[in-house]
């Protein structure tokens, strides 16, 4: 199998607005550099019709033109047809100024981006290397928190904050799994990996570019295997995991999260078994979703809450006003909006190691669910590829206080869209089996 990698570094001016508090938040330096990382896989080094390649971002996410745009353009230098590239957000809040319901786009940015994107692309395309594929799961425990908690009511709501001591118990497990697939060269030389973590990228605070802790990851690997090494962080299913211990008050810091990882990473490359990589398989396809819509109850009672600047807001639900706001928001643009989305759902086969492509935020039941359905396979999953398309939570939590629930445009599909976005991804993977 041939492989090819290439990373850049992307840091955005300062100054611009980061994404992902739902608040404006200009930059105001740089903590750790931010990158768009490639990799490309190959079963020659001459034909790339047959070739699968990837780029992750350090966004916190992007959407499906700015994804098309990446795979149009590196298509046309690489000859990697567009349907075998993707694009994957690493999901931190201290990325690059894609824009959000409040915060500014910076379209010139983001523009230059995709070519910088695309170029990665390219670039590992025509660097090429024979190369042996390995695969280990290792284990990073005490690291994320299921972030969604009931309470002595029986409600359940996320990240309790001032109800910590109503707390009870938090809702359902975590995913501490870390799945490895490592490229070693013909020398013995491990030359890139990808390495799959599922916790909120939102670890690290304040007004800086950081990449989080996958930042922290690449830096301590660069350490072991040299600087050419590239390490291709991949965010699994991690819509209701995050850092924070609120019961345990052992709430980790990004720099420790990332040093831990990267040994557990060392120690999963040090004893992976070889893949038998003697051919590459590539299936894509979408899925058509509902969207949800406000009642004209819940917008009357919005506007009249908004309107009222000494309303207070029942303390289980996140971001007080701003969530009604947000719903506003999304209502004023779905009136004009068709009423179904389509999100792109994407797998690469090398035989029986199977690379799951997904757009979103999904909860760690859903990769639970494709792992069990592949349980004889080794199955390594990003989340936030190919297209943004926010929150998919267990349906059970709907009607909850939990905030990936609470309709806005981040969280605007149907109870049962994340089963639907999940069972075509192992439709699409047992078409190999």
């Amino acid at each position: 199998m041939y492989v090819g990698v290439y990373e850049r570094e992307i840091t955005p001016p300062i100054g611009c607005d980061m994404p992902g508090y739902y608040c404006e938040r200009l930059s105001t330096g740089v903590l750790d550099k931010l990158y768009c990382k490639a990799v490309v896989i190959s079963e020659s080094a001459e034909n790339s019709e047959n070739a699968a390649a990837m780029v992750v971002v350090d966004a916190v996410e992007l959407n499906r033109e700015f994804c098309r745009a990446v795979a149009k353009r590196a298509s046309e230098f690489s000859g990697i047809p567009t349907e075998n590239i993707s694009v994957t957000a690493t999901h931190t809040h201290l990325g690059v100024p894609s824009g959000d319901a409040v915060s500014k786009r910076d379209d010139e940015y983001m523009a230059l981006l995709v070519k910088y994107c695309a170029d990665a692309i390219y670039e590992a395309s025509e660097n090429l290397t024979d190369c042996d594929v390995y695969f280990g799961i290792g284990k990073a425990e005490g690291l994320c928190f299921n972030r969604d908690y009931v309470l002595k009511d029986g409600t359940v709501c996320t990240n309790p904050g001032a109800l910590k001591n109503e707390i009870v118990k938090s809702y359902s497990g975590v995913n501490d799994a870390v799945p490895v697939v490592s490229f070693k060269d013909k020398k013995g030389n491990v030359i890139a990996a990808l390495i799959e973590y599922a916790c909120h990228q939102d670890c690290v605070g304040g007004l800086k570019y950081s990449g989080d802790y996958s930042s922290i990851l690449s830096c301590e690997l660069k350490k072991v295997y040299g600087g050419d090494f590239v390490s291709v962080y991949l965010p699994g299913a991690a819509g209701d995991l995050n850092n924070v211990d609120y019961i345990g008050n052992k709430t980790p810091d990004y720099v420790t999260m990332g040093k831990i990882l990267a040994k557990e990473t060392e120690r999963v490359i040090s004893e992976s078994e070889k893949v038998n990589a003697e051919n590459i398989k590539l299936k894509s396809d979408s899925v058509k979703l509902k969207i949800r819509r406000a009642s004209k109850e819940q917008k009357e009672y919005a506007e009249k809450v908004l309107s009222d600047p000494d309303f207070k807001l029942d303390k289980r639900i996140m971001l007080d006003k701003t969530i009604l706001w947000l719903l506003l928001e999304f209502e004023k643009k779905a009136e004009t909006n068709p009423d179904f989305e389509e999100l792109p759902v994407k797998i690469i086969a090398i035989n029986d190691l199977y690379i799951f492509l997904l757009p979103g935020e999904l909860y760690h039941q859903f990769e639970d669910k494709i792992r069990e359905s592949f349980k004889d396979k080794k199955v390594i999953l990003a989340e936030l590829s190919n297209s943004e398309g926010g929150y998919f939570p267990v349906p059970e939590l709907f009607g909850t206080f939990a905030y990936p629930t609470q309709l806005c445009q981040g969280s605007r599909f149907t109870p049962e869209s994340g089963d639907i976005l999940t069972d075509k991804a192992i439709e699409l993977g047992k078409v190999f089996k």
